[in-house]
């Protein structure tokens, strides 16, 4: 009797073993799961990073030639604006003396000549 009680026992702590078993290895497949669901959602953020990155590197790009854009039209405009005081100071000077359009022309001159310079 004794006996069968202790092989009772076994076969009643086989079972559970076997039952813990079943149960670990679900749990190991979820966590898993859960694993490689996380990956993938790291994988897709960094792309989204990557993607963010390069958008800003080209927004950062378009910036500083806009920058460079607008500092060449600001000293093109200091240009006519000077040429143009220096005009309007020979216009009235004597008759003989008017150069102020020729001037002016060579402002305008220089002005499209930087343009050109920036376009190439």
């Amino acid at each position: 009797m004794d006996a069968e009680k202790a092989v009772k026992k076994l076969e009643r702590v086989i079972k559970e073993n076997a039952f813990n078993a079943e149960e670990d290895h679900k749990t190991i497949q979820r966590q898993q799961a859960t694993i490689d669901m996380n990956n993938n959602k790291i994988k897709t953020l960094k792309r989204n990073m990557d993607d963010s990155e390069t958008q800003v590197s080209q927004l950062q790009s378009k910036l500083r030639k806009a920058q460079a854009e607008l500092a060449e039209a600001e000293e093109r405009a200091d240009l006519a604006e000077s040429s143009l005081s220096r005009a309007a100071g020979r216009n009235r000077a004597p008759l003989g003396e008017s150069l102020g359009r020729s001037t002016f022309q060579e402002t305008l001159e220089i002005s499209r000549k930087m343009m050109k310079k920036k376009n190439k």
